[in-house]
């Protein structure tokens, strides 16, 4: 694949887009999806079989949310780079702008991890006990590489998915993810560290690793590259911030719905099976779910009017279905059943209340791939607010079930499950409706 790019344009594929084609550049993607998503449950079983593991597994996960929280301003980087990205002028822009960024993601996860905000943030603002905080402070520290590397790769990802160079992507996250194995592995034979200090150097190691080979492919096949010989307007850091700035925006709503649902499902009849059973429940549904992800990149590197765009809803809808059928096969059949109680080591009562939230999220695949399709057109249209306002909406909605199950003592799991299906359905027509009204002003005037 690398340095072998004539039949590719820096618009995607070239006419006419067919089935094929989609699958080969989504497939990768889906796959490294899916391995990213095997990343967590790998470093928490490490931490199972350490020292302390409670103490440990709390900080892990406040850890974890806290960094991605943290490096929101260069998650979207991936969609900046897949939009705009299409004559070599912009990608020197956008490549300027993704430091940036990666130099404000950083610097404040330095100033989190290594200066008196500290204390503010986890003890003050996160409520968290002194046997957590302490646990995490050497991990925060480990952490400060994870939101430039995650920048880098994103940015240089959005490079060759525009370009549908989407093979060394899935080699990229499997090293990745094996890299998290191996590091752990040899960290928890060689050395008795706590489990969160595993964690953070398996999890810091590896995705600089990612970072390091993509920039190697992206060297690679740069100069080969065919850019787009059509007119477009240079792009300024201001223009890449208008652009950028509403994804970020939506991105750290988006991240505000995990401790709503954790708050919620605290405040319910019998707690504590109610937050084991979301937790073991949410890593199925995440699995399932986690395919959807790579369609917007796809339809904003092939979108096409007219038949193009037929095929790319077809598409995503499909993706959508097979895993919402999926999710009914497994509870029908209880393999839902043995996957918590095997995989997940979860007790009968736990495994019991995950099948009742597996199911009422059968419906989460099918919103999200939809959601998904139409995130994709409005991004390749530059209409990035609007992903803004559906993020909203979704978060709004959430809020809502949850504090109404809450009240009414509803089964925490099943409030969470109604509560997150319902929010995404909220983004959903929230981002449809926009785009239909976007499209509807343009046709008057005669633009589109």
């Amino acid at each position: 694949m690398i340095g072998n790019l004539t039949h590719l344009t820096a618009t995607g594929f070239e006419n006419p887009l067919t089935l094929r084609r989609l699958l080969q550049v989504y497939l990768p993607l889906a796959v490294s999806w899916m391995m990213m998503a095997a990343e967590s449950p790998i470093c928490t079983g490490f931490v199972n079989r350490l020292p302390d593991q409670r103490v440990q597994l709390a900080a892990l996960l406040i850890l974890f949310g806290t960094s991605l929280f943290i490096e929101s301003p260069v998650i979207d980087l991936l969609a900046t780079s897949t939009t705009l990205a299409r004559n070599r002028q912009n990608y020197g822009a956008i490549r300027r702008f993704a430091l940036w960024m990666m130099a404000l993601a950083g610097g404040v996860h330095v100033l989190v991890a290594a200066t008196p905000l500290f204390d503010v943030v986890f003890k003050g603002l996160l409520l968290q006990s002194d046997d957590v905080a302490n646990a995490l402070r050497l991990p925060m520290l480990i952490m400060i590489p994870w939101s430039p590397a995650i920048g880098w790769r994103r940015h240089m990802q959005g490079l060759l998915i525009r370009n549908g160079i989407t093979k060394p992507i899935g080699i990229g996250t499997s090293l990745r993810v094996s890299s998290v194995l191996t590091i752990a592995t040899l960290l928890f034979l060689t050395h008795r560290l706590p489990g969160a200090v595993v964690a953070a150097c398996a999890m810091a190691s590896s995705v600089s690793i990612e970072a390091v080979y993509m920039h190697y492919v992206v060297h690679r096949v740069l100069p080969d590259i065919r850019w787009s010989e059509e007119p477009h307007a240079n792009l300024g850091q201001r223009d890449l911030a208008r652009f950028h700035f509403p994804l970020t925006a939506s991105t750290m709503v988006m991240l505000t719905a995990g401790p709503l649902t954790g708050r919620a499902l605290a405040q319910s009849p019998h707690s504590l099976l109610a937050l084991d059973s979301w937790q073991v429940a949410s890593t199925l549904i995440f699995l399932l779910r986690t395919v959807t992800f790579a369609l917007p990149e796809v339809v904003i590197a092939n979108w096409r009017e007219g038949q193009g765009a037929r095929l790319l809803s077809r598409f995503c809808i499909g993706v959508g279905l097979s895993m919402s059928l999926l999710i009914v096969v497994m509870w029908l059949t209880s393999l839902d059943k043995t996957f918590f109680e095997r995989a997940t080591l979860a007790t009968p009562d736990v495994a019991g209340m995950a099948r009742q939230a597996f199911l009422l999220c059968a419906l989460l695949p099918l919103v999200n791939a939809g959601t998904s399709y139409v995130k994709g057109i409005l991004t390749a249209h530059h209409v990035t607010v609007s992903r803004l306002a559906g993020t909203g909406g979704s978060v709004l909605t959430l809020l809502a079930v949850l504090s109404l199950g809450v009240s009414l003592r509803w089964p925490g799991v099943n409030t969470a499950a109604i509560g997150v299906t319902l929010s995404q359905l909220m983004e959903f027509l929230v981002l449809a409706t926009l785009w239909r009204a976007w499209v509807s002003r343009k046709l008057k005037t005669g633009i589109v």
